[in-house]
């Protein structure tokens, strides 16, 4: 993996792994371009939201979480973003940003047709080589309450949590997944 320009602190000018995706399919996980990223921003929040209502959430909720919730800016100097394409189909997005001392995963949503399918850990495994390349030791997130399962299971614990601004009586999962940084010897 490149790492582009180290005085960007980070987003790899390309992050591509082909993996297997849903039966009979190719899944390729690969970096946006600043330019791809405006380009399918509107098909890539669409997404987003899919997934969010996939949970059961409500109109008013769901309203409100795609005025002050949905990331719109996907990529910049100390962010990537990380699209899973079934073709030239995103079925998946994860963001994670480059915070200095840790990495942090920003957002990661798959489209509900893909579900179990390994689109969810295919990205997952991608922003942790990504936090690696970084050199960064932790990767955090908050998590929504109905995927902190999914997090629990790819190895993250729980730390806490914190009221949503969205719903207060609703508290979001804090997470932590402690990166293995490989060690150079000094000399």
């Amino acid at each position: 993996m490149d790492r582009g320009d180290s005085e960007r602190h980070g987003a790899p000018e390309e992050y591509r792994t082909d993996r297997s995706g849903p039966p009979g399919a190719a899944l390729v996980v690969r970096s946006l371009s600043p330019t791809e990223a405006a380009t399918r921003l509107d098909e890539l929040v669409a997404l987003v939201l899919r997934s969010k209502a996939s949970w059961g959430y409500d109109a008013a909720f769901m309203s409100r979480f795609a005025a002050t919730s949905v990331t719109r800016e996907l990529v910049g100097a100390h962010r990537v973003c990380l699209v899973a394409l079934l073709g030239e189909r995103p079925v998946g997005l994860a963001v994670a940003d480059d915070e200095g001392s840790r990495a942090w995963l920003e957002d990661l949503w798959v489209d509900p047709p893909s579900f179990g399918c390994g689109v969810g850990r295919a990205l997952f495994d991608a922003i942790l080589d990504v936090a690696r390349s970084w050199g960064r030791e932790v990767l955090e997130l908050e998590s929504d309450p109905h995927a902190e399962g999914f997090y629990l299971a790819m190895g993250a614990r729980r730390t806490g949590t914190r009221p949503s601004s969205l719903a207060p009586d609703r508290p979001l999962p804090l997470l932590r997944y402690d990166l293995e940084v490989a060690r150079q010897p000094p000399g």
